[in-house]
């Protein structure tokens, strides 16, 4: 699987003037999913929606392909893929350096590799998952 991974700290949300829709967007402007948001939803629950949505529909055309998107946290140093209850956080301990733009990755027998680095799946809670994905506001 080809991946574009963004940065989470440099995503962008924008919500509709009645806050019934939101959108995520990259630093460089790519949309990378826009979901309704349901009455009664807090920010960080709609947050949460808008890159759940992203990890689970998004695409991205880039260097003559199609690739799913997956997100560094820049806190804990992983990279989340797939959406929720099915995402997997890969790590090397070490920080993933991702350009404003994005970085391109690939999934293949369980081993994500960021340019010539090899990151492997690592045990990560599904609370510690949804808190840094929608640690965000708008």
């Amino acid at each position: 699987m080809d991946l574009w991974v963004f940065d989470l700290a440099t995503l962008r949300f924008r919500a509709d003037t009645e806050k019934r829709s939101l959108s995520v967007s990259s630093a460089a402007g790519d949309v990378l999913a826009t979901v309704c948001i349901p009455e009664g939803t807090s920010e960080r629950e709609a947050v949460f929606l808008a890159l759940d949505a992203a990890l689970d529909e998004g695409r991205l055309i880039r260097e003559g392909g199609t690739l799913e998107i997956a997100f560094a946290n820049p806190f804990t140093n992983q990279v989340a893929v797939g959406a929720v209850p099915d995402t997997v956080a890969y790590s090397d301990g070490e920080p993933v350096e991702i350009k404003a733009d994005g970085v391109g990755g690939t999934l293949r027998n369980g081993i994500l590799t960021i340019d010539s680095r090899s990151l492997i799946p690592v045990e990560t809670a599904m609370a510690t998952v949804a808190a840094a994905l929608s640690a965000h506001r708008f």
